[in-house]
């Protein structure tokens, strides 16, 4: 499977439980923010499926229905042939979301310190 049809599959699954969102600042489907973000990394010269694929779903536990649990068993459902390739990695995908994921029952403020704090932790793909 090649690295277009990884990324379709995370299209896919970004597609459907962002479905209806809106970004709040300026009302353009959310998922325009999730396709902006790929096209950041594709600029600086990050192509890997894995980093690409995290960076389409880094939003997808924090503002979704979808749990970690679950997000887990939709990219192993989805991207099987891929993971018989070694293309794409579910649980590196799964830990990069949960780095990147804040908790959403914290301020702003407090999310900003959190993430600041964190940062020294988090993995070189989710630090991408």
């Amino acid at each position: 499977m090649n690295q277009s049809s990884n990324l379709a599959n995370a299209l896919s699954l970004v597609t459907f439980a962002h479905n209806g969102q809106t970004r709040k600042f300026n009302g353009t489907p959310y998922i325009c923010h999730l396709l902006e973000v790929v096209a950041i990394l594709h600029h600086v010269g990050i192509s890997d499926d894995t980093t690409l694929a995290a960076a389409l779903l880094h939003d997808i536990i924090e503002d979704t229905y979808i749990d970690e649990s679950t997000l887990s068993e939709l990219i192993d459902q989805t991207f099987t042939s891929a993971k018989q390739m070694s293309c794409i990695h579910d649980s590196v995908v799964t830990d990069i979301v949960r780095e990147l994921t804040d908790n959403k029952l914290q301020t702003k403020l407090e999310r900003h310190d959190a993430l600041l704090a964190r940062i020294l932790t988090m993995s070189e793909n989710a630090v991408t």
